[in-house]
């Protein structure tokens, strides 16, 4: 299949056009928790056989330590760790408590834009973009909680903060899955197992009805290439759901191959 070269539109939504001609392919979650914000609006949302798709390629294949760009360098996203430190018990001396953070920053379009010029202009440095999401790693990632809303890197009431499986539901079958709805009532699923690639589908009452959306390909032994996402056009409206998911399942599916014992 071809990829196709991500633009931004005058506003700097990400859109992607597709070559002259290219190649065409022949417990569930109720509701979407993420906002909707409207920022990815200008995009070809046919069906998957007609869609080309988009090369998003990775710094490191550390999915909580990476920047997401584009084959011409554009920079679309950033995970970034953190450590949290805070008292669980106020009153206690001994009571400090650490959590490992990962931090999402889309560093592309308007809404980015606007937040990183409103920060700069407050006198804040190192401002990169928008926070799409932050989540606080426990001992089960499964028990972990996730952060995101229109102002995720703050404390402000419009923050939804829940447990990672309520965003993201495990699945049973082979291999590894886990489900999450888009605020169209959409649900997908992505998919690891084995040596297999790690992808993305789209599922109704509880089949697959659509080809691979995205598809996560590490980069070869000894090659000088990039890790990648491969990424139907079709599901730009949900990338920040679709790169938020993909930081949790990929890091959930390191843990798992970390723990298996080594032949």
């Amino acid at each position: 299949m071809y990829s196709v070269k991500a633009s931004f539109s005058s506003t700097g939504d990400l859109t992607a056009t597709p070559p002259s001609s290219y190649c065409s392919s022949s417990l569930s979650p109720t509701k979407s928790l993420f906002f909707n914000d409207g920022t990815v609006d200008d995009y070809d949302d046919g069906q998957l056989d007609s869609s080309p798709q988009l090369c998003i390629y990775l710094s490191t294949e550390d999915p909580t330590e990476t920047v997401f760009f584009t084959s011409s360098g554009q920079k679309l996203y950033k995970t970034k760790c953190f450590i949290k430190t805070y008292d669980a018990r106020p009153t206690t001396a001994s009571s400090t408590k650490t959590s490992y953070c990962t931090r999402v920053v889309r560093l592309y379009g308007k809404t980015a834009r606007a937040v990183k010029e409103a920060k700069e202009r407050r006198g804040l440095k190192n401002v990169e973009g928008l926070t799409v999401a932050e989540m606080e790693w426990l001992e089960r990632t499964r028990s972990s909680r996730i952060r995101f809303g229109r102002a995720a890197g703050s404390s402000k009431h419009d923050v939804v903060d829940v447990r990672v499986d309520e965003f993201l539901k495990n699945t049973k079958g082979r291999g590894q899955s886990a489900m999450f709805a888009s605020s169209e009532g959409k649900i997908y699923k992505w998919k690891a197992y084995k040596d297999y690639p790690v992808e993305l589908v789209e599922c109704e009452d509880g089949r697959r009805i659509s080809h691979p959306l995205v598809t996560y390909h590490e980069a070869a032994e000894g090659d000088s290439g990039f890790a990648h996402l491969r990424v139907s056009t079709s599901v730009l409206p949900i990338i920040d759901q679709v790169i938020v998911s993909w930081v949790i399942m990929e890091r959930e599916r390191r843990v798992r191959l970390a723990a298996l014992p080594r032949p």
